[in-house]
This record gives structure tokens, sequence and C-alpha cells, in this order.
């Protein structure tokens, strides 16, 4: 698809990521007596060639990493997708995708001129100016105007409408300002089995310890001053969606989370499935941390513990019992397959005239973490709890 010749019109510029090439307007802020225009914090600044302007329509050109990998890992979903679908006898006409918060449209019009198999995408901004700018780029990129729709509602409203319509999508992107928090529960009920979620957060600052209380209220978890406080940023937020789609009889399955400059970036599948929402609490761990040096321990919430179910040929009196090999390591980790046990379930059928079904069952986690630390002896602080996996 080539770039639209046309005209640009009186007082935008274009600006080029990608393929994409958008128009772009910016405004004069408006300035005091004393030539100070407003800046965020509720401060001021004095006035100068580089801030008395703005967008009128947000953008942000850091961001363009995080739009270049989003497109990389769309096109892989798309070719996983695609494979599942036809391993099931299938046809695939192209995915839906919806950007709940578009602003400019930037990312839409890339995704559509960048990623192939798009059936059709839905661009939403609750701003009506945001909806006419992402209009006009749209159509400077001559996208074909049966492959999109401009909406111009509150996302999470939106997201509710399409679901009690029934209209689920395959992808679903949310790039807001600050947390996610707010668009998640509606965003994880809208998509279809199997779709995938691509989120951002920029409040790192509540994800990577300066503010541990609001970290907690927010996100439920306690995070812990660390060199490892971006990957625990991380597994926080994993463990707070997880939980979210669990209430949904869903969990999720990260293909990718990312800790860039100021923001997280995750990629998540969400399936369905009451059985793996049960094994949710063996997915959580808290962590123990050292006050005095580096050492840090992790202690399961729940832990997985295999059993077999085994019935006397003779009588058909059926009896279970905990078997005594261990799949994981150390023997803490997990049950583990049936495979894992096969010579034991073998032994045990050969000694009793029995046969036997391999099981496992959901319990509460076993404490596996020192009253201080093995490595100095210090004191032991708990953040958590995090996704484990």
């Amino acid at each position: 698809m080539k770039h639209a010749t046309a005209a640009v019109p009186e007082g935008y510029k274009v600006l080029t990521e990608g393929q994409a090439k958008i128009l772009y307007k910016e405004q004069k802020l408006e300035k005091d007596a004393d030539g100070y225009i407003k800046a965020p914090k509720k401060t001021k600044k004095q006035a100068n060639e580089i801030n008395e302007t703005r967008g009128a329509v947000f953008y942000n050109p850091v961001q363009e990493f995080n739009r270049d990998i989003s497109i990389a890992v769309i096109r892989e979903y798309i070719k996983v997708f695609t494979e599942e679908r036809e391993a099931k006898g299938k046809t695939v006409d192209g995915i839906s995708v919806l950007e709940a918060l578009a602003a400019t449209g930037l990312r839409s019009v890339r995704y559509l001129k960048e990623i192939p198999k798009i059936r059709k995408l839905v661009a939403n901004d609750l701003d009506p100016a945001a909806v006419d700018l992402m209009t006009k780029n749209f159509e400077f990129n001559s996208i074909d105007p049966t492959k999109y729709e401009t909406q111009t509602e509150d996302a999470v409203w939106l997201m509710q409408k399409k679901k009690h319509e029934k209209e689920y999508f395959d992808i679903i992107d949310l790039d807001p300002y600050g947390t996610a928090i707010p668009f998640l529960d509606s965003s994880i009920a809208n998509l279809y089995n199997g779709g995938m979620l691509c989120v951002t957060f920029t409040d790192t600052a509540v994800l990577c310890a300066r503010q541990p209380h609001v970290c907690f209220y927010k996100y439920g978890s306690a995070p812990l001053p660390n060199r490892y406080t971006h990957e625990m940023a991380l597994r926080n937020v994993l463990h707070m969606i997880n939980e979210m789609a669990n209430r949904h009889g869903r969990y999720i399955e990260p293909l990718l989370s990312l800790t860039v400059d100021f923001y997280v970036r995750l990629f998540i599948r969400v399936r369905n499935g009451l059985q793996e929402c049960q094994k949710s609490i063996v997915k959580y761990s808290s962590v123990y941390q050292c006050v005095d040096c580096e050492a840090h321990y992790f202690q399961p919430l729940g832990r997985e513990v295999a059993q077999i179910f085994s019935t006397d040929k003779k009588t058909g009196r059926k009896k279970k019992y905990k078997l005594r090999s261990k799949a994981g390591k150390d023997g803490k980790e997990s049950a583990g397959e049936e495979s894992d046990h096969a010579e034991e379930i073998k032994e045990h059928d050969a000694k009793h005239g029995t046969t036997s079904k391999f099981q496992t069952k959901i319990g509460n986690g076993m404490v596996e973490v020192p009253s201080s630390c093995e490595v100095c002896d210090g004191r032991l602080t708990i953040g958590g709890p995090i996704w484990n996996q």
C-alpha cells in the first residue's frame, strides 16, 4: 500500500514512523501576565520556544519502540493463531483488533499498513478532536475504509458494549498514560478465547518500590527495593492480571514481558479454563529479601500434590494414595506429569494387583523459607505476592 499524496491541510505537519505518515497539529499554550505556562504537577514554567506549544492531540515519539515491538509480536501471534485454527480444521479470514485509546491513530495506522491479515480494526478515543484527527490520518494514508471503524466512547463502556453485543476481539491494545488498571477487567472479558492483550503501564514509580503502599492497594502486591525491582514489577502486574482473568473463569499465558525506559509492556494470551484457574495459587509466591545482602527466597502460596487412584482388579475397590516420587526440583516445585511417576505406579500395580490413574490436587504451600538469611543470617523482609512462572 502506497502512502497518500493528498495535500497537507493548513496548520498541520507530517510525521513519519514505520510505513505511516500522520498529520500532527500543535497549538500554543496560554501564558500568564508574567510569561509563565502551566507545567506538569500543577507548577509553572517560563515559556520558551520548546515548551510553549504542544500537540492538539497527544503524541509520544518516545513510544516508537513500543509500537515497533508490538507489530513484531502481533505478526508472530497471527502465525501461531493461524496454525492453531488450521490444526482444528478451521479457516482464518483475518483477525480483529481494538485500540481502545487511539489518540492520533498512529498505532492503528501502522498496524493496518504493516501487519497482514487484519480483518477489522476499531480505533477509539474519548476525545472528539482525537477521533477527528485519527480519521484524517486513516484517509491520509489511503487505508481501506472497510478495514477500520472509529468510535468516540469511554473505553470501558465501549468494551462492555461490544461484549454485550457478542462482538469480541482477537487483540486488544491498551496504551494509556499511567496505569491500565481501569481498563483491564473490560478488556479481559472482551477478548476471544485465546486472544491477546497488549498492555502498557507507565506508573513505574508505583510499581518499582518507591511507593509500596500505593502499589499494594492498586496492584495487590508489595514491591521490594532491589536490583530486580523491574522484573518484580512485571511479576506484580502478571499476578494482578491473572487474578482479574480468574474472576471471568479465564487464565493468562504470558508471551512477552518487557521493562523499557519509563514503562512496562506485556503481551498476554487470555484463555478459558476453570481447571487452570484452580491452579493459580500454585503460580503465586511471596518474596523474602534479606535486608543485609542480596539473597532472596520464594514461598509459593500453593502446591500441586501428586496422587494415584487405584482400583483393585478383583474386588473393584478404589483407593487413593500419595506418590513417594517428586517431579520438581528438590521435590518441591511441581507434582509433574504421569510419566514422571511411571515406575512407582507400575511397581504399585504389580504389588497390589491394581490399575491406577494419576491425578494431581492443589494444596496449601508448605513453608520453604528459612527464618533468617542462609548467607549472612540477616533478617528477612517480605514482598509480593508475585507471578512465579
